[in-house]
């Protein structure tokens, strides 16, 4: 019995593909059209509260010009403007920016000796602990040795916060007419 040939090849299928994609992307096309051109009936609705909202903020803002204007006709802020004028007089730019330089080498020195206060006493409470846990008498000794040295810490750490709070009163003093009266004009 002999066999039919078979075809080396199998059917091409590139026109039912071709054709396929083709109203794929018709199909496509045709969604994109109806979805941004046709079919959004909210735009008219958009457009209207944009006016609206573009009216509303006028009437706001001409508003707030007029109180603006009011508030700096009043003889009350023009009273607070020659304040503001003198107190800026009163303050001396040298003594200001010293006093400034002065609170952050306060801040920094507050910063440095509580880092070491903190190091000391968390040393001291490990030293402690060992000597709890292992009931080693040199462990005590090491433990009371540290308590001097953290207790020299801390009155470094409170010497420095001291400081700091001196610092920040003299600034405060030398500029705090000044800026509340800035706050008040503000």
């Amino acid at each position: 019995m002999s066999e039919a040939p078979r075809e080396a090849f199998a059917p091409s299928l590139a026109a039912p593909f071709a054709v396929s994609v083709a109203l794929l992307l018709a199909a496509l096309a045709l969604a994109v059209l109806d979805e941004a051109v046709r079919r959004r009936p909210w735009k008219a609705y958009q457009a209207e509260f944009a006016a609206r909202e573009a009216r509303r903020l006028e009437t706001r803002l001409s508003d707030e010009e007029r109180a603006l204007a009011a508030r700096r006709a009043s003889p009350e802020y023009a009273s607070l403007v020659r304040e503001s004028v003198s107190a800026e007089s009163a303050v001396d730019p040298r003594a200001e920016k010293e006093s400034r330089r002065g609170l952050e080498e306060g801040e920094e020195k507050v910063s440095g000796t509580l880092s070491d206060f903190r190091l000391l006493r968390g040393r001291l409470l490990e030293a402690e602990d060992a000597a709890l846990r292992k009931g080693d008498p040199e462990e005590a000794r090491r433990a009371e040795g540290l308590r001097p040295d953290v207790e020299a810490a801390r009155r470094r750490w409170q010497d420095a916060l001291e400081t700091r709070d001196a610092a920040r009163a003299r600034l405060a003093a030398l500029t705090g007419g000044r800026d509340a009266l800035r706050a008040r004009l503000a």
